[in-house]
């Protein structure tokens, strides 16, 4: 028997982007279990694809008691089906549901599935506190649980979710639940807890984080590399924050540590053109930064200002400046945004290629309108349609919106030329 089993559910259609890198925060879930003294063990179904028959094995051989399914708006209708059939098997167990779906709409989550809590927001501490009650206690004081949602009669009730406070106070993230062999990509870390402030239109990040970032220290992350690097003899990471170098002071500091500890790490880092400038990608270079992604998002120069309020000039510096220092630059984009029209989108179609000139990769994927983000709940001011109907279908692979001035062939003739003429996939979400 085990205590806790954890559960990233997959998509619909197997990606290979899934299968990039495990989950960060459901391996970071999983050691605060640990720590706290639970018994806990994994599955990542988006390597496999969803497999019920073995869920049920798993089920009946260790007899979770607690079980926690990770979920995005692309997974839910699995994560559905995942519950179902843990109630199936051990009706007496408790199934806890949570990832970024869940935070946002977590009543609707509760009302629509067997699950017993949904806990919105942050769970390193939440879960492990009602496991905490459910195992030890044998009774759950719901409202002393941050972000807990949970039912009351007929009624759904739910509690405001906490800060996570400081990061250095949290275990770091459990890498034997999910060994990084199985997974396509160099290993990942996180640097900070939380999310940038942009609130981006297109970002869900911001609505479940609530546009906070807690940084770990400096000396945390040197002393995890250097345990990966001797213990596990993982000499290459990736950074997995959304804006790296949001902190530049903070950024200079781990820059200038990651030098002196001399550990023979390299690593990338995604982050915005408007936080870095040639000092710090220096800095960057020096201490083993060989790569880096920019989220551009597009290449007409009206949409560029008012979506990230930067220039096309930026853009072409940054990823020059980068590549003379040697790194690797991937720049990302997505199409449409509202006011894109067939002359805005050929426009982006040339700075891409421009950036290719440059050495620059890129990348280019279908905007989503996920719950949460401005795209999703001001459709109808921002003049878009929103095309799916099922919470499966919200994807970066298709079109998901039409516009005023766009509709859905046309957007998708524009993915399918720009591909074929800078010679990548249709979306870099494949």
């Amino acid at each position: 028997m085990t205590d806790v089993l954890l559960i990233a559910a997959p998509l619909s259609v197997r990606s290979l982007h899934a299968q990039l890198s495990p989950p960060l925060g459901l391996a970071l879930i999983g050691a605060c279990c640990k720590q706290a003294g639970f018994s806990t063990t994994a599955i990542d179904f988006n390597l496999s694809g969803l497999n019920l028959t073995r869920l049920r094995g798993v089920l009946e051989f260790d007899k979770p008691k607690v079980i926690g399914v990770s979920s995005t708006t692309e997974t839910w209708p699995a994560t559905q089906e995942i519950v179902e059939v843990c109630k199936e098997v051990l009706p007496e167990s408790t199934v806890v549901v949570g990832g970024i779906h869940p935070s946002i709409l977590p009543g609707e989550c509760l009302r629509n599935s067997r699950a017993d809590y949904v806990i919105a927001g942050p769970g390193e501490k939440s879960f492990p506190a009602l496991t905490e009650q459910i195992i030890r206690r044998g009774t759950v004081d719901a409202e002393s649980i941050s972000g807990l949602y949970y039912r009351l009669g007929k009624a759904v009730c739910g509690n405001q979710a906490q800060p996570l406070g400081d990061p250095d106070a949290l275990p770091w993230a459990d890498r034997d639940l999910f060994p990084e062999s199985r997974y396509r990509d160099r290993p990942t870390m996180l640097t900070a807890i939380g999310s940038c402030p942009y609130r981006c239109s297109f970002c869900s990040a911001s609505a479940f984080w609530q546009g906070k970032r807690h940084y770990r220290s400096v000396d945390n992350i040197i002393a995890e590399l250097r345990a990966l690097a001797e213990v596990r003899g993982v000499h290459d990471v990736f950074f997995a924050d959304d804006v790296f170098t949001l902190n530049r002071a903070w950024a200079l500091e781990l820059c200038e540590k990651l030098r002196a500890a001399d550990l023979g790490t390299t690593w990338g880092c995604a982050t915005r053109i408007d936080r870095v400038d040639d000092e710090l990608l220096e800095a960057m270079a020096a201490a083993g930064c060989d790569g880096i992604q920019y989220g551009v998002e597009s290449g007409a120069a009206d949409i560029l200002q008012s979506v990230k309020g930067i220039d096309k000039d930026a853009v072409i510096h940054a990823v020059t400046k980068a590549r003379e220092l040697g790194m690797g630059v991937l720049c990302s984009f997505m199409a449409p945004f509202p006011e894109d029209t067939p002359e805005t989108l050929a426009e982006t179609r040339r700075f891409m290629k421009e950036l290719r000139g440059l050495g620059a990769d890129v990348g280019l994927s279908y905007t989503c309108p996920y719950p949460g983000t401005k795209l999703y709940e001001h459709a109808d001011e921002l003049g878009i349609r929103i095309l799916p109907r099922e919470w499966s279908e919200f994807s970066t692979r298709a079109p998901m919106i039409e516009t005023r001035h766009l509709t859905a062939h046309q957007i998708k003739t524009f993915m399918e030329q720009t591909a074929s003429e800078l010679g990548f996939k249709r979306t870099a979400a494949e």
